[in-house]
Protein backbone atom coordinates (compact mmCIF):
# COMPACT_ATOMS: atom_id res chain seq x y z
CA UNK A 1 0.00 0.00 0.00
CA UNK A 2 2.78 2.36 0.82
CA UNK A 3 4.93 1.15 -1.50
CA UNK A 4 2.37 1.75 -4.23
CA UNK A 5 1.51 5.06 -2.91
CA UNK A 6 5.28 5.94 -3.15
CA UNK A 7 5.74 4.76 -6.74
CA UNK A 8 2.63 6.62 -7.70
CA UNK A 9 4.02 9.80 -6.25
CA UNK A 10 7.10 8.95 -7.99
CA UNK A 11 5.65 9.09 -11.42
CA UNK A 12 3.56 12.30 -10.60
CA UNK A 13 6.76 13.91 -9.88
CA UNK A 14 8.69 12.75 -12.32
CA UNK A 15 6.47 13.76 -15.16
CA UNK A 16 5.86 17.15 -13.34
CA UNK A 17 9.48 17.87 -12.88
CA UNK A 18 9.84 16.95 -17.00
CA UNK A 19 6.63 19.38 -17.60
CA UNK A 20 8.40 22.35 -15.70
CA UNK A 21 11.46 22.00 -17.27
CA UNK A 22 9.20 22.62 -20.90
CA UNK A 23 7.44 25.31 -19.52
CA UNK A 24 10.84 26.89 -17.74
CA UNK A 25 12.11 26.52 -21.50
CA UNK A 26 9.79 27.93 -22.87
CA UNK A 27 9.17 31.32 -20.34
CA UNK A 28 13.29 31.53 -19.70
CA UNK A 29 14.52 29.95 -23.00
CA UNK A 30 18.26 32.22 -22.15
CA UNK A 31 17.99 29.97 -18.89
CA UNK A 32 20.56 26.58 -19.19
CA UNK A 33 18.06 24.24 -17.64
CA UNK A 34 19.87 21.32 -19.91
CA UNK A 35 22.69 22.22 -19.12
CA UNK A 36 21.89 22.40 -15.06
CA UNK A 37 19.84 18.60 -15.08
CA UNK A 38 22.13 16.89 -17.33
CA UNK A 39 25.78 16.36 -16.03
CA UNK A 40 28.65 17.22 -18.77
Amino acid sequence: MSLRSVDFNLEALHADHKYSIVVYSIIQPKTPVLHHSSSE
